[in-house]
């Protein structure tokens, strides 16, 4: 088994950016290598990320279905969530089921939010949105980092995963000193980046094949790409008409 995912406690996009740039210096750009990206739950959520962010690799978690990467950072997946209080039903999970797999840890759940009862009829789509966490988190062949900016909403699995022994926490004190996730960090090749063209464009992730031929320094198989993108983004635009 790999590395445990990480939790970041932090909030603030600053004192990740600390996080990601790990011992460089605060000026320093973030270094994203052609194996690491960042999931998101929206392409509106990728237009209004951070500019240091749109320099790496980003695609929302349906679109990563299928693919593979070393590291994933998963950015606000319970923030951007549609799913609110039902968060909590986490909670009476874990109430339930404390002597057996909690233990020690069921006695903190008072000092939480509040469980909610869970309701089939009522709470269908917290079931959707496990599926889809799931699936973030299983992109990933070495890392997993999660980073989210709403402690309400993000607290119930943070718990849980704490609970089952299943993540690192990464505290704030790392971040203000800029530690723990200096790993995050890495240099790839143009070499690196040509092959991860070829990973997307196998894919028919278009853009992303272009991102990457760019790093890479082909011009050719970059215009090819972003070619194809065009085209399809042509096709679907004639289909909403």
């Amino acid at each position: 088994p790999g590395p445990k995912p990480s939790l970041l406690m932090v909030t603030e996009y600053e004192q990740l950016a600390l996080m990601l740039r790990g011992n460089r210096r605060r000026s320093s750009p973030i270094e994203f290598g052609a194996k690491q990206v960042i999931l998101v739950r929206s392409e509106e959520v990728i237009n209004e990320l951070p500019e240091e962010l749109k320099v790496g690799l980003v695609l929302t978690v349906f679109a990563a279905k299928g693919l593979e990467f070393d590291d994933v950072l998963l950015y606000n997946f319970f923030a951007d969530s549609k799913v609110q209080e039902e968060w909590r039903i986490v909670y009476s999970y874990m109430e339930e089921n404390a002597s057996r797999e909690f233990n020690a840890y069921s006695s903190t759940l008072s000092r939480n939010l509040r469980p909610l009862k869970f309701e089939e009829s009522k709470h269908k789509l917290l079931s959707s949105e496990l599926k889809h966490l799931y699936t973030a988190l299983t992109r990933a062949r070495s890392n997993v980092w999660i980073f989210d900016k709403n402690k309400a909403k993000r607290s119930p699995m943070f718990d849980y995963f704490s609970a089952m022994d299943l993540v690192r926490v990464e505290s704030e004190r790392e971040a203000e000193e800029g530690e723990g996730a200096f790993r995050f960090a890495k240099e790839s090749t143009a070499e690196d980046w040509g092959k991860q063209g070829e990973y997307f464009y196998s894919h028919e992730h278009w853009k992303l094949a272009a991102k990457c031929y760019g790093k890479a320094n082909d011009l050719k198989k970059e215009s090819k790409s972003l070619a194809r993108y065009f085209l399809v983004e042509a096709k679907r635009a004639a289909d909403r008409k």
